[in-house]
């Protein structure tokens, strides 16, 4: 039996809960000399994994640890402040910038998707801080999708076909502006 409802059930009980918490938060902490290491540029990207074993201490090393379960320190420890800032401030200006875009779509559907795919790109952020599931290619997938959506459908692309139109038709000759 293995995968009774006594394992199932042996997974989610509190104590093992924090005792996980507490493992993943001491690996966190153990890792930051890395960053006081490579400060700015970082130790590059997908180095975590070779490097963990230099920092983590055998207490918490009860295996190797290829990831810090929190994918924005790796990004830190990885890219550095330099890397983590561009890549951070990217996301954030796009999320920005899509809400205050929205506020001036007159499509309620337009702006209740954006909404939508803030509160999913709010979850997926939140997610990451305990385990790295934009590993896992189809959640990878949904964080992309919900980027473009929100992206999309905060833009009001009915007043830029009008205006297109209407640059269209300024340009015609007069008899034939009826035919638009």
């Amino acid at each position: 039996q293995w995968l009774g409802s006594d394992t199932i059930r042996g997974g989610y009980q509190i104590e093992e809960l924090v005792s996980s918490w507490r493992t993943r938060l001491g690996v966190v902490k153990e890792s930051l000399s890395l960053l006081l290491m490579n400060p700015f540029f970082g130790t590059g990207l997908g180095t975590y994994g070779f490097i963990s074993s230099v920092v983590v201490s055998s207490s918490t090393n009860r295996f190797w640890w290829t990831h810090v379960h929190n994918d924005y320190m790796e990004l830190l420890i990885e890219t550095g402040w330099i890397g983590f800032v561009l890549f951070m401030g990217v996301i954030v200006t796009l999320v920005f910038l899509s809400l205050r875009q929205s506020r001036e779509n007159p499509s309620s559907w337009s702006r209740s998707m954006t909404h939508q795919a803030v509160i999913s790109i709010v979850c997926i952020g939140v997610m990451e801080a305990s385990d790295y599931h934009l590993r896992v290619p189809s959640i990878a997938l949904l964080f992309v999708m919900q980027l473009a959506l929100m992206f999309t459908s905060s833009h009001d692309l009915t007043r830029k076909i009008i205006k297109e139109d209407l640059t269209r038709s300024k340009a015609m000759p007069v008899k034939y502006r009826w035919a638009i």
